[in-house]
């Protein structure tokens, strides 16, 4: 919501108001296209048009740390209601109304938390499976073995006595003797 704060403070809401008619209007078509792919670029375009508008770096660069994970989150679990859902967004931000935008935003993302907390949960739809029984974590099975198997190999490896053998050789000079 800050974003969408600073961006009509700024000034930017007839051009954010056009950009994200856009976007409905786009999600419009992929809807009727039953586009899955589209629909989940274009909420996720949508909600870049608030950051897009707003002068504040800073929300640009919070932004970016999380956008990768919402794309993940968008292509696991589209949005059903995309053109209603959306459309309510951008007559607020048409009417410059920023009170009833913003919480019709907060409400919008809160609606969605639920079926992203299940995509990342479950993000094939079915449950995890569960571990069997007897030789699974923390029973003593093949975890006590891996950790066994892992220091013998670190005790075999060549490499660190041969790293040490070669710099007591260039310390002590060999090679000027040598010649």
């Amino acid at each position: 919501t800050a974003a969408l704060r600073e961006s009509l403070a700024a000034g930017a809401g007839p051009a954010l108001t056009k950009a994200l008619a856009q976007r409905v209007a786009d999600m419009r078509k992929g809807e009727r296209a039953r586009d899955l792919v589209a629909l989940a670029r274009l909420d996720m375009d949508f909600h870049w048009q608030l950051f897009a508008h707003c002068p504040n770096p800073y929300l640009h660069a919070g932004y970016e740390v999380i956008r990768w994970q919402l794309v993940a989150m968008r292509h696991r679990a589209p949005i059903d209601n995309a053109v209603s859902s959306h459309q309510v967004l951008v007559d607020a931000v048409g009417d410059g109304d920023v009170e009833t935008a913003c919480a019709l935003l907060i409400e919008h993302v809160l609606e969605n938390e639920p079926r992203y907390s299940a995509a990342c949960e479950h993000p094939d739809g079915a449950p995890p499976a569960q571990p069997p029984r007897g030789r699974g974590r923390g029973r003593g099975g093949s975890t006590r073995r891996a950790r066994a198997v892992r220091r013998r190999r670190r005790s075999r490896r060549v490499w660190p006595r041969a790293h040490a053998r070669a710099a007591r050789a260039r310390s002590s000079g060999w090679r000027q003797r040598r010649a």
